[in-house]
């Protein structure tokens, strides 16, 4: 179909929205996307 998406991406954004939705946090949207960019950065070095 699309383009591969990493397992490790589609576990983040899981654990936030889980994450989310369990807390009733609300997530701000910026920080989610620098955190997981983080991790990607991190995992890929």
């Amino acid at each position: 179909m699309g383009a591969d998406i990493p397992l490790s991406v589609l576990n983040i954004c899981a654990f936030v929205w889980r994450r989310s939705r369990d807390g009733g946090l609300e997530v701000n949207e910026g920080d989610v996307l620098d955190d997981v960019e983080q991790m990607i950065t991190a995992g890929m070095t």
